[in-house]
């Protein structure tokens, strides 16, 4: 995630597009994902809704991850539907 405060997102992209292409690796895509840290959740958190009104927001997978993760599946022909 782009909010990745344990590892950053642009030194970990260095990273893994370098032991990528050293492995001779040329179907890969590294995308940061907005909003997410860490791991693929969201986490737990106090929600606003208006300016008075709240819930509690349990933690959550973000849905970009399996897009963005389907979609590659899909242009490497990897998944068919």
């Amino acid at each position: 995630g782009l909010e990745d405060q344990v590892v950053p997102f642009d030194s970990n992209r260095a990273a893994l597009q370098s032991a990528f292409e050293a492995a001779g690796n040329t179907r890969f895509e590294i995308v940061g994902i907005p909003g997410v840290g860490h791991y693929t959740e969201h986490c737990d958190r106090l929600q606003r809704l208006g300016r008075r009104d709240y819930f509690w927001k349990f933690d959550t997978v973000e849905p970009e991850f399996f897009i963005r993760s389907l979609a590659f599946l899909r242009q490497h022909g990897i998944v068919r539907n």
